[in-house]
Order: C-alpha cells, then structure tokens, then sequence
C-alpha cells in the first residue's frame, strides 16, 4: 500500500497578508480617485460649455431688446402725431393721415433666448454650476426675463382692442392695396378726404385714451427692457470674468 505524502505548503506571513492588503487597498484608492478625477474634468468641461452657450444667449437677448426698445421709441413718437390728429375736429372729415400712422399703434414682440437655461433646468444641470452666487445670478436674469414676457403679454392684450377699435374709426375700404399685403409707404390713399366711420367726438376722446393707455404702457415696458439688457450686461461681464472667457468671446 502506499503512502501519498501532502505536498507541504509554507504558510504566508502576516507581512505579507499586509502588504496584498495594501496594494489591493491602494489600487481601488486610486481607481476610485481617477474615476471622480475623470468626472470632475467632465463636469468643469460641461460648465464651461453651459456658460459660453448662455454668453451667446445674452448677447442675443442684448440685440433683440435693442431691436425693440428702438422701434417702441420710433412709435410712441408716431403714436403722438396720431393723437394729436384725433383731437383735431377736422379729422372727422379728412382721416387720410392716420392711416399710414396706424402701423404705430403696433410694437415687436421680445423673444428670450433661453434654450441654455431651460436645458440647467430641466436636465438637472444646473448643478454643475460650482458657485452659488454664480447660479443665483443666473436664475435671478431668467426670473425676470420671464417678468418682461408676461408684461409683453399684457401689453399685447392692451393694443389689440386698440387695433380693433380702429377697424370701427376708420374707412379701409377706400384704400387700395389694403388687401394685397403692402406695407404702409406702398398703400395708395386717394387725394379725397376719407371721413372717420364716427362723428362721435366721445368715441373719438374714449378711442384716444385708450391709444394713450397703451404708449404709457408701452414706455414702462420699455423701461423693464432696458433694466434686463443691463442687467444681462452685468451678468455677461461677470460670467466672462469668472470662467476667463473675456478673449474667447
């Protein structure tokens, strides 16, 4: 019969268990470090990204409310060449001047850039943005953006009965081109007086208020427009200055 000898193992020593232990230890230190290395470099990436994308945002925001703020400033001043043509008593008889002038009773509308910050928002990404005060200045500029479009809503629902009254004061029939499409300059107003559908001088004072009503409006919108731009230009500087972008942009 034989005997089958065990082949003799030599026991490993506590400095060695240590030492695996520690290099084991060490190796998923370190690949747990350079994961959160790897996604914080991510995450700076995506930042930096989100600001330039909402620099370009306010900039654009900047040109519009120019845009707007110059055409209800050309306006108003039509606006008051209308009104003081309706308190004229002869304008019963003779309203050929306000037509053309009528284009002044309407305003461009202000459209927010806000694809950048709908995207924080909804995407939760909002959190990459590393400084508080940072993040609050933006969603202090979004916050009172979205102020100036509910009063460009409002301001809307105040000239449309304006311009619709308008329908009842003066006579489109008479003019040619109203129907095709032509602007104010190409329509052709006959030499003859077009008299006002109206001969009623309170119809013509309740009519006028209510012009009035909507340039007083129109000039307090303007002033919020004005009061976003600097602030968006406030906000753009800092940006700018904060991520170092002053010679990227």
């Amino acid at each position: 019969m034989e005997v089958h000898h065990h082949p003799h193992v030599e026991k490993k020593k506590f400095k060695e268990y240590l030492f695996e232990f520690i290099m084991i230890f060490l190796a998923v230190t370190l690949g747990f470090f350079a994961e959160n290395l790897r996604e914080h470099i991510s995450n700076r990436k995506k930042e930096k990204e989100y600001i330039q994308s909402l620099v370009e945002d306010l900039k654009k925001d900047t040109i519009k409310i120019n845009y707007v703020v110059k055409k209800i400033t050309e306006r108003n001043k039509g606006i008051d060449t209308f009104l003081s043509l309706l308190s004229d008593p002869a304008i019963i008889s003779n309203s050929n001047r306000l037509f053309r002038l009528r284009e002044d009773l309407g305003f461009p509308d202000f459209i927010y850039t806000d694809r950048t910050i709908q995207q924080l928002k909804n995407t939760g990404e909002l959190r990459l943005i590393r400084v508080v005060k940072t993040s609050n200045l933006i969603i202090a500029y979004d916050a009172d953006a979205r102020n100036v479009l509910l009063l460009d809503n409002i301001l809307n629902n105040i000239i449309d009965p304006v311009i619709r009254s308008t329908n009842h004061i003066l006579d489109f029939s008479a003019i040619k081109g109203w129907t095709q499409g032509l602007g104010y300059n190409n329509l052709q107003i006959p030499q003859e007086p077009i008299a006002l559908l109206v001969k009623n001088r309170d119809a013509l004072i309740e009519y006028s208020n209510n012009i009035s009503d909507y340039k007083r409006f129109a000039l307090g919108f303007s002033r919020e427009l004005i009061n976003l731009k600097n602030e968006g230009a406030m906000l753009l500087a800092y940006l700018q200055q904060q991520y170092h972008l002053t010679n990227e942009n």
